[in-house]
Parts: C-alpha cells; sequence; structure tokens
C-alpha cells in the first residue's frame, strides 16, 4: 500500500472560479475572509525585521514588526516596568527571615488595623475597672473577688488556643494554595508559549505570535479580575495595542476568560487545515453564482487528503498542483492541540482556584464563636486578675490583647490576599512581570534561531 504523503505539500491549494478571475487562497497564515494574510507568512519575509513604528508607544494600534522587536523594544520594557513599579507600591515588602531585629519590632506590617479597635476596647475596660476599684471602697468587697475563677479561665485559654491554632492554619492554606496557584500559572505561561514558539513558530509565525501575546495578557487579566480593577494597557506594552485592549474591556466582564479564548483560537488557526469553513462557504457561494450546494462540496473536497485531480462541480476545478495541504502531519497536530488544550484549560483551572478562594470565605459560625469568645475572655481579664496584678493588670491586659487579636488578625489578613495595598498580600504585579521576563527570554531566542 502507498503511503499517503499529501500532507507534505508546501504549496497552497487554490480555488479557480470559472465565472470570476478571483483566487482564493485558504492556506495562508491570516484571515480566511479573502484579505491578505499576514505579511511575515510569507517565506521571504519571514526574516526580515519590520522598522515600521518602531515606537510602541507612537500608536494606539497594535505595534507592527515581529513579537520579538515589539515586546523587546526598549521603550516597550521601560515603560511595563515603570508602569508595574507604580501599581505595586513596593509591596509587598521583602524582609530578611533570618534577622531578629528586622521581624521582632515591626509594627505596621503586622496589619494592626484588622484589631485596632477590638484591642482598644479590652484596654479602656481593664483600664476603667482599674481605676474604679482603686477609687471606690465599694468595690474591693468580697462580692467582687473573682480571683476564684482562674482555674477555669486557664481550661477556656486552652481551647481558644485550639480554635486559634485552626483559624490561623486554614487562613495560611489559603493564602498558600493561592500562591501555588500563581506559580502553576507562570510554568503553564512558559511551556504554553514554548511550545507555541517551538512547534507552530516554523510553520505559522504569526499565529503563534498572536498565542504568545494573549498568554502574557492572561496573567495580568487574572490579575484585573482578582483585584475588579481595569485593565493596564501599559503593562502589556510590546504585546498587545491600546485598540486591542479597549474592545477586550467593551466585549468582556472577565479578562482571563477572553485571553484564554483568543490562545485557543490562534492555536487552531494554526493546526486546522481549513479555518473558517463557513465564511469560506459564503464566500464561494457568492462566486459561484449562488450555488451553495457546489461551494460545500468544494470545501469537502478541500478536506480530503488525496493529491489526484477533482471536478467539483462545471463551475468549480481543482487543478492538480494545487491540492489541499495540512501545515503539519496530522497525528503530530492532533498531539500538540491536546497539549496546548491542556494547558490554557489548567491555567482557567488556577484562575478559578483563586477566584473560589476569594469568594468563599471560613463559615460564620465558626469566625463568630470563635470572635465571642476571645473577646469574652479578654475583657473579662481584669476583673479575674486584678486582685492579684493591681496597676499591672493594664499592661497585662494590653499585651494579651495584643498577642491573641493578632493571631485573629493575621488570618483574616492571608485569607483573601490580593490587595495591592496590603504587605502580607501576593505581589501579583511580580508575578505578571516573572512571567513577562521568561517569555521575553523565549523570544530572545526565536529571533536568534531566525536569524
Amino acid at each position: 500500500m502507498r503511503r499517503d504523503t499529501s500532507w507534505t505539500s508546501i504549496e497552497p491549494p487554490a480555488v479557480d472560479i470559472a465565472t470570476s478571475a478571483v483566487v482564493v487562497d485558504v492556506e495562508r497564515d491570516g484571515a480566511v475572509d479573502g484579505t491578505a494574510g499576514h505579511p511575515m507568512n510569507s517565506p521571504q519575509n519571514v526574516t526580515q525585521t519590520a522598522k515600521v513604528d518602531a515606537d510602541p508607544r507612537t500608536s494606539s494600534r497594535r505595534p507592527a514588526g515581529r513579537l520579538w522587536e515589539t515586546a523587546l523594544h526598549p521603550e516597550s520594557i521601560r515603560t511595563r516596568l515603570d508602569y508595574f513599579n507604580n501599581s505595586s507600591k513596593g509591596l509587598p515588602r521583602y524582609y530578611d527571615y533570618r534577622s531578629w531585629t528586622q521581624t521582632t519590632f515591626m509594627f505596621v506590617d503586622r496589619a494592626p488595623g484588622n484589631y485596632a479597635w477590638a484591642w482598644a476596647l479590652c484596654v479602656v475596660v481593664a483600664t476603667a475597672w482599674v481605676c474604679a476599684r482603686k477609687r471606690w471602697d465599694a468595690l474591693r468587697g468580697d462580692f467582687y473577688q473573682l480571683e476564684e475563677f482562674e482555674r477555669m479561665y486557664t481550661l477556656i485559654f486552652t481551647t481558644l488556643g485550639f480554635m486559634l491554632v485552626f483559624r490561623m492554619s486554614r487562613a495560611a492554606v489559603r493564602f498558600w494554595d493561592c500562591r501555588a496557584a500563581w506559580g502553576a500559572i507562570i510554568f503553564k505561561s512558559y511551556s504554553l508559549c514554548d511550545n507555541a514558539i517551538v512547534a507552530i513558530g516554523p510553520i505559522a509565525p504569526s499565529q503563534a505570535e498572536e498565542l504568545v501575546r494573549w498568554c502574557v495578557a492572561f496573567g495580568v487579566g487574572v490579575k484585573c479580575v482578582l483585584r475588579r480593577e481595569k485593565f493596564p494597557v501599559e503593562q502589556v506594552s510590546g504585546f498587545l495595542g491600546a485598540d486591542e485592549v479597549e474592545t477586550m474591556e467593551r466585549e468582556a466582564k472577565h479578562y482571563a476568560l477572553y485571553c484564554a479564548r483568543k490562545m485557543r483560537r490562534a492555536a487552531t488557526a494554526a493546526l486546522m487545515a481549513v479555518e473558517g469553513e463557513d465564511r469560506l462557504v459564503d464566500m464561494i457561494t457568492k462566486q459561484a453564482s449562488g450555488d451553495t450546494q457546489a461551494s460545500r462540496e468544494s470545501i469537502r473536497a478541500m478536506r480530503t487528503w488525496k493529491s489526484d485531480a477533482r471536478e467539483v462541480s462545471c463551475e468549480i476545478q481543482y487543478p492538480q498542483a494545487h491540492h489541499p495541504v495540512r501545515k503539519m502531519e496530522p497525528h503530530m497536530a492532533s498531539t500538540l492541540m491536546q497539549t496546548m488544550e491542556k494547558d490554557i484549560a489548567a491555567l482557567i483551572d488556577h484562575c478559578g482556584t483563586m477566584e473560589r478562594i476569594k469568594a468563599t470565605r471560613l463559615p460564620i459560625a465558626y469566625v463568630s464563636h470563635l470572635r465571642t469568645f476571645l473577646m469574652g475572655y479578654i475583657l473579662s481579664l481584669p476583673f479575674v486578675y486584678e486582685g492579684y496584678w493591681g496597676w499591672g493588670t493594664i499592661p497585662a491586659v494590653a499585651a494579651v490583647a495584643f498577642a491573641l487579636l493578632g493571631i485573629e488578625g493575621a488570618a483574616t489578613e492571608c485569607e483573601n490576599p490580593f490587595s495591592p495595598k496590603r504587605t502580607n498580600h501576593l505581589g501579583m504585579d511580580g508575578f505578571c512581570e516573572a512571567t513577562q521576563r521568561e517569555i521575553m527570554e523565549l523570544l530572545s531566542w526565536w529571533r536568534l534561531e531566525e536569524q
């Protein structure tokens, strides 16, 4: 049996219409609606370097030229770096975990705002009770001697300690899950872009670049969705144009899903034999005197993998030299498409993980129960221990309240770590910058290979 090697043909198919001189080239890497494909698709232009609109900031449209030119342009790099720095405001602040001096005496980074009013209330109550006992002798009678409850307080503190440990551990798990999700997004983005450049780049460079562009935008889109902020076009300078970002903001509420859809379309356009079949049917129908059936038969003829001449109708005929072709061997194309689809699905899954964490809080029954007993325990401390400590009750209560309420405040701080204004939250701007830095390295390697 002779092996069918028709997919290896490098000459694109054409459709000759008897009633018109129009020839439709369906194998170009660009659009299939009759418009010219991307100028970088022609073999003689692959290694050319377009110098039009070299400064990506001179126009709101996507900058012209190969992606490694626009993304690695000094002005683009400077624009992205400046905006990332302004957006993050230097947060989160990195510290030396080995330095006891730095970590012991920091205050603002402990997020005291999460429990400041509760701590102040406990100190005020302790101060008022101690002053009242010292001022009025009537409060020093046996009726107000509550020291006998000391042993009971030891048992309550033990139970309260378990509840605080569980609360903090759950918040730490949520924080780590978010960090792990961002790490997976960075890795999957690198893997997806590497596959696109290595496997798709030689056969469909414009589609590979399109996938890389929207993969970079995906990370920024995830950050914007979690923070509920507008998409900053400056953070994708050199990758996307302002008009594309405006279109995304107008058409989509979930930027990450929009970017994932763009990546899927780019991968599909590069790996499928014929893209946009319905549009191609309509176009051929207009040239074939309205014969829709003949048009559909011509499309089916395009999708066969035989090299013999085929006459579909009296209006449409395929010359033998222009049989349908694939850009890649079918099995390889299918395997690559499955791999890239898994990577894109994984990106969406990790984004959904963080959205789930943000939208789902610990059950209110647990939080309410913990805080009720926590406040009750601290507020009643001066009534039990004032007889032992005297004026020392006030600083003792202040210290105990700061320690116990600080644990609850830290848990509150870490369970939804997406704000750009808090020290302990995830540095998502830094994660997006790290993704772009790795993809820029891939682009630099691609440029060297092409040159």
